[in-house]
């Protein structure tokens, strides 16, 4: 599907996609290959169909603007994996994939004022070969109710994002009393589970409010039949080759080496000279490296245990935290005081400190000449 609007049009004023990923879209990867990744065409496809998603939305009363905490994970907010025995759960769905959960979770979802809230879910089997491995993943990360009595080989998970602790505190304890319910992991941060994870669990839908997103290849979602709208929520079907791309949360895990095609895709979006590259180098100019260690801004770093490096040990601390997650909140944007126009883009980095691990965000300007990227702030 191809934006009517001119490309004059789309380049005329700042843009902003929130999150972007060829991992399942096999468009992007055939128009890769017809086009060329790094090329004006393709610079033009990619915003012309992100153009037309931000209108398929708006026509079902979905504002796009409105939905990047769905799709972005953010400090201070919470990825929960729900887990389940397969067995019982088939047993109880009569053959009906995760139909009987459904019921369970669905009604559990947060209700927040005005029904505002916004959530990827994601589901389905963990997929590992060795199941010792996996079994090694659950027993450290999650919080299992018989861990002498796990089935590694048949876990069923629901996956759901950015929630505050007090709403997965409530989906946990009313999914609980489940008989296939055998635990939950908190995801927030990077885990060898959390890996497992990102690998195994397709996109069920994304949560906007009462509105349950879903990518259709036809015109009907919720192809499974899960009670959605019994629960309260309508179900939206959403272009595949839009929402694929567009709308599908990628579990943030650490990625060094494997995330090429995606920042491929993100700097493609950004400017068509971008070129191949997973992770620019990250510098910052002298002035700024002074401006995040003075006064109350010098906290995040301090947070990071970061703040006793010297610039230079810095900038290659923060290119290399940068190539382990994905790129988001990609953005043109017209400089407030020079009137310059600038390309910008977030990474989300995990940082282990002696606390804990830490989630930070870099705000970052992109150079397509140079392939670097300068610091803009670090939260």
């Amino acid at each position: 599907m191809a934006s009517t609007l001119s490309w004059d049009d789309l380049t005329s004023g700042p843009f902003r996609i929130h999150a972007v990923t060829a991992l399942n879209s096999s468009i992007l990867r055939q128009g890769g290959s017809l086009y060329g990744v790094r090329s004006e065409e393709f610079y033009h496809w990619i915003r012309s169909m992100h153009s037309s998603l931000v209108a398929e939305l708006a026509a079902v009363g979905v504002n796009y603007d409105d939905i990047a905490r769905a799709l972005v994970p953010h400090p201070g907010r919470r990825e929960i994996a729900l887990l389940f025995d397969w067995g019982v759960e088939s047993r109880a769905s009569g053959g009906f994939y995760g139909h009987h959960l459904a019921e369970v979770w669905i009604p559990a979802l947060p209700r927040p004022a005005r029904n505002s809230g916004l959530n990827a879910i994601l589901h389905g089997d963990l997929l590992e070969g060795r199941g010792s491995t996996l079994r090694a993943a659950l027993l450290e990360r999650g919080e299992l109710v018989n861990p002498n009595y796990l089935n590694a080989d048949q876990i069923y998970v629901v996956y759901v994002s950015n929630l505050s602790r007090a709403q997965a505190e409530t989906l946990i304890a009313d999914v609980r009393t489940d008989p296939a319910y055998v635990g939950h992991a908190d995801c927030t941060t990077h885990s060898a589970l959390k890996e497992h994870m990102a690998l195994s669990l397709p996109q069920l839908g994304l949560r906007v409010g009462s509105v349950v997103l879903d990518g259709v290849y036809d015109d009907v979602p919720n192809p499974l039949g899960y009670p959605f709208e019994a629960a309260g929520f309508t179900t939206v079907g959403v272009t595949s080759e839009l929402y694929l791309p567009f709308l599908t949360f990628r579990i943030n895990t650490r990625l060094t080496g494997r995330n090429f095609s995606d920042s491929e895709l993100a700097f493609g979006a950004l400017d068509p000279n971008a070129g191949a590259v997973e992770s620019p180098n990250v510098w910052m100019t002298a002035s700024r490296f002074e401006y995040l260690h003075s006064g109350q801004r010098r906290g995040a770093l301090a947070l990071a245990e970061l703040v006793h490096l010297e610039r230079e040990a810095l900038e290659v601390t923060l290119t290399g935290l940068s190539a382990e997650g994905h790129m988001y909140n990609l953005r043109y944007e017209r400089h407030a005081n020079t009137g310059d126009e600038v390309l910008m883009y977030n990474s989300l980095v995990e940082i282990d400190t002696t606390t804990g691990t830490r989630l930070h965000i870099l705000a970052l300007k992109y150079d397509p000449e140079t392939r670097a990227s300068e610091l803009v702030t670090f939260i």
